[in-house]
């Protein structure tokens, strides 16, 4: 990248990194990880690698970073192929708690962990793919 002039800047704690795009900052976890919050007139998107820190983990830290927005969706890999369906119902229902709207699980979230979204969150949860279309003003407020 700093052949084709970019700056390189190590990020470690929650950071802006331009006007409503933050970054977590790097989360220790199975493999350190950051993830991006965007803010957007439907709330906070919180979107993540693979959540090897732990996919309800980064959403607390994604309201910590901002407690005044709501979390309209969080989408990205779960990291959840290994855990069992009472592990993944509790994510689940950890998310319902901290009030995230919609769930897009993608990759290395595991067929499962993606059934059991879908089966939970109904016509709030969305089937990512190469090529998935998300509108900010399609994820209603319920």
């Amino acid at each position: 990248m700093k052949r084709y002039g970019a700056t390189i800047i190590d990020i470690e704690g929650p950071r802006e990194i331009f006007p409503g795009l933050f970054t977590t900052g790097e989360m220790e976890g199975m493999l350190p990880e950051q993830s991006a919050l965007l803010q957007t007139a439907a709330g906070t998107i919180v979107i993540t690698g693979c959540a090897h820190p732990g996919i309800v983990r980064i959403v607390e830290a994604a309201k910590k970073i901002l407690p005044e927005d709501e979390i309209a969706l969080v989408m990205g890999g779960f990291h959840l192929f290994n855990d069992s369906d009472r592990d993944i119902l509790e994510i689940i229902d950890r998310f319902k708690s901290l009030n995230v709207r919609y769930a897009a699980a993608s990759h290395c979230s595991g067929e499962r962990a993606r059934e059991l979204f879908a089966r939970e969150y109904g016509d709030r949860f969305i089937r990512l793919g190469a090529g998935t279309e998300i509108f900010p003003a399609d994820l209603k407020k319920v």
